[in-house]
């Protein structure tokens, strides 16, 4: 950006505990809205943490710093002690172990700490607004602070609907009573409220109506330049079936083990199975369809791109079909879209609800996705990621605990692939919709409304 433009550009202090080198989903959301907000007419200032050496469970991406314009001031907290990558998971965790606030002295220390560094940036970077990147929900305090400081608005932009939140357990109602309180109080004073996902918009606007004019919907999305490049050819004779993120094996077996005290104290807002949102499933029907057709050993492949715990690779090893996947760990975001675009099938699977129940959220993996092309196999309760699979007419649907719907998803794409027919297109046009330039057009354009004329 030349200095004229800088000149002309307003500035958008951007707070942000996930930024690189830190990597995985969490990360891509703002990273790609600092990457396109410069094309908008505004110049991002980012507050983040420090290089996150110092948290050894955090993933790494540093060839995520690409995307960061050139000359875009990065400041970083220093001593402030990292919360994990993940919070969110972590999070829940602690609800459901009864341990409400365990990391409460590392928020705070990031609360004075994104304070702090946040009013220094502001200073040799004078705001126009503050832009608030959350979880952690910790960031709303000091995000308020310093736009108060300078005089500007405040924008919230909740990566899951917190308290609202379908998979966050807490200790008993009381504690859930506590946290929606919190959530109002601290959102109160900004002046645009962004979800990610329009059931999470619902849900707010339902749940404080005080709230409605100020709640958008900006979805995650895909990045068109990471699929600018041509994909590699696909392994002959090999019908690939691929997974990335995390799995949640271990955070739903303890969900699961907590179940009738969580029911009893009301911590939940209505009943979750978060072991669904794992591979336990897709292994089973994999199992079965061995079992009844045993020659799709000579094909059949499951890769699992992404961080495996110890329990999630003894639930490989206990499946039966252990020799058919892969696990290559932990990958950069490129090496991700890679596997994606190598797949025949892209298994996106969801925690499970009751029937009619809507999910309040959408795994960022799902958009790139469906910019990859490759069929989906979504095992999701209703809710916007099952909305999405069916308007892209490339996908087959089906309840996160069914075994028999996968299985039947998985021989019919697996005939059609034997057979060699070329898979239906997805729908372009609707999946256009969630790029990343065109989801921050739309962030610039609500930024510009809330700005004094």
């Amino acid at each position: 950006m030349s200095d004229d433009v800088v000149g002309l550009a307003k500035t958008v202090l951007v707070l942000a505990y996930h930024f690189p080198p830190i990597g995985g989903a969490g990360v891509q959301r703002t990273v790609k809205f600092v990457k396109y907000l410069p094309e908008f007419g505004f110049r991002p200032v980012v507050v983040t943490t420090g290089d996150a050496s110092t948290a050894p469970s955090s993933p790494r991406d540093p060839s995520l710093h690409r995307e960061i314009p050139a000359g875009t001031p990065v400041y970083r907290t220093q001593n402030t002690p990292p919360a994990p990558f993940g919070h969110r998971i972590a999070s829940i965790e602690d609800r459901l172990l009864g341990l409400v606030g365990r990391s409460g002295r590392n928020s705070r220390a990031w609360i004075e700490a994104c304070t702090n560094v946040g009013l220094q940036a502001g200073r040799e970077n004078p705001p126009d607004l503050v832009y608030a990147s959350l979880s952690p929900f910790e960031s709303c305090p000091a995000a308020a602070f310093i736009a108060q400081a300078f005089g500007v608005p405040w924008v919230a932009d909740l990566r899951d609907p917190w308290a609202l939140d379908e998979m966050m357990v807490y200790s008993s109602r009381w504690h859930r009573a506590a946290e929606i309180r919190r959530m109002r109080r601290e959102l109160s004073t900004a002046r645009l409220i962004i979800m990610n996902t329009p059931e999470a918009t619902r849900a707010l606007k339902q749940a404080m109506p005080e709230f409605s004019k100020r709640a958008v919907t900006i979805t995650n999305g895909f990045d068109a330049d990471d699929f600018a490049r041509p994909p590699s050819p696909k392994l002959q004779g090999q019908f690939r079936i691929v997974h990335t993120g995390h799995l949640h094996s271990e955070l739903g077996a303890r969900h699961r083990r907590n179940r009738l005290v969580r029911r009893l104290l009301g911590g939940h807002r209505l009943p979750v199975d978060v072991e669904t949102r794992s591979h336990i499933y897709l292994l089973a029907a994999l199992a079965r369809w061995r079992s009844e057709t045993p020659d799709m050993s000579r094909h059949v492949r499951l890769v699992l791109a992404g961080p495996m715990t110890p329990s999630d690779r003894l639930i490989v090893e206990r499946s039966g079909v252990s020799d058919l996947v892969e696990m290559p760990g932990y990958v950069d975001h490129q090496r991700s879209i890679d596997f994606i675009r190598s797949a025949e099938i892209l298994f996106l699977p969801m925690h499970n609800l009751p029937v009619e129940e809507k999910a309040r959220l959408v795994p960022g993996k799902t958009y790139e996705y469906l910019a990859a092309g490759p069929p989906i196999l979504a095992a999701v309760p209703d809710g916007d990621a099952s909305d999405l699979v069916k308007q892209s007419r490339n996908g087959d649907v089906c309840r996160p605990d069914d075994v028999d719907g996968m299985l039947a998803s998985l021989r019919a794409r697996y005939e059609s692939w034997l057979a060699g027919k070329q898979q239906l297109p997805t729908n372009s046009d609707f999946c256009s919709r969630f790029e990343r330039r065109e989801l921050t057009r739309a962030l610039a354009a609500n930024f510009e409304y809330i700005l004094p004329r």
